[in-house]
């Protein structure tokens, strides 16, 4: 399996959220409280649990972000180390380094003699490692949603096929996700405004739709990188019979 480590933090985020949403869900429950081993009781007013459906879509958000990260991490550690070089690159993916080089700061004409094109590249490996390190991903910054996700399926070549349509990328919890955590991020509503507005089975609804949407986007990438996809495809071969 060429994204074990994206199924992994998927499996691990996916644990997270399922955990949170059973204990949001006693918690909305009458007289619900906490109590501890030392028999002190807190008591869960409603105020409160407005406070904890909102959180429900920080932890959504951040397991999108984080599983698509890791899916484009995966993608570009597979073209690291297959030493393909620019024209070897899918057309997608080439377009994609050429914007790289003409918006850069690499010396094209350097370069331009190289037999293979590989050191544009590995420019553009290393400077996408580079903005990710710095906390500048070039792809995502609290706006990945279904469109984002199918724009950089596209620049990539992973998003061609019925696949990714089936991943329900324009299912509104992606949106949600999205939207709700920019609307507290940015202090737009406070995190009991937002909730107020929330039901439960609205947010598991989000929640379970998300994650399976991801698991499908995982699945995708992975047969991408299986039958290496990141390369360009060969010229059909015509049969004998038509070659004269």
């Amino acid at each position: 399996m060429k994204t074990a480590l994206s199924q992994d933090l998927l499996v691990s985020r996916r644990k997270e959220v399922m955990g949170y949403l059973r204990f949001l869900e006693k918690s909305l429950e009458i007289n619900a409280a906490i109590q501890s081993y030392g028999e002190m009781r807190f008591s869960l007013d409603i105020e409160l649990t407005h406070t904890l459906k909102a959180n429900t879509y920080l932890l959504l958000y951040n397991t999108v972000e984080a599983v698509m990260s890791q899916l484009l991490a995966e993608i570009h550690d597979e073209v690291k180390s297959s030493s393909v070089n620019l024209d070897g690159l899918n057309p997608s993916l080439y377009l994609e380094v050429i914007r790289k080089l003409k918006n850069g700061n690499e010396s094209i004409a350097d370069n331009f003699g190289h037999p293979s094109g590989r050191p544009f590249v590995d420019y553009w490996l290393r400077d996408y490692e580079k903005r990710v390190q710095d906390n500048r991903n070039p792809h995502f910054s609290g706006n990945v949603d279904g469109m984002r996700i199918k724009i950089i399926g596209r620049k990539y070549g992973f998003a061609t096929g019925n696949d990714i349509a089936d991943a329900k990328l324009t299912h509104a919890a992606l949106q949600n996700a999205k939207k709700h955590r920019n609307t507290l991020a940015h202090g737009e509503k406070s995190f009991t405004e937002l909730g107020r507005d929330l039901s439960y089975p609205k947010i598991r609804d989000d929640a379970v739709a998300t994650l399976r949407t991801l698991n499908t986007i995982r699945l995708v990438v992975d047969s991408f990188l299986t039958s290496e996809g990141y390369r360009r495809p060969l010229p059909a071969v015509e049969p004998l019979e038509h070659a004269v």
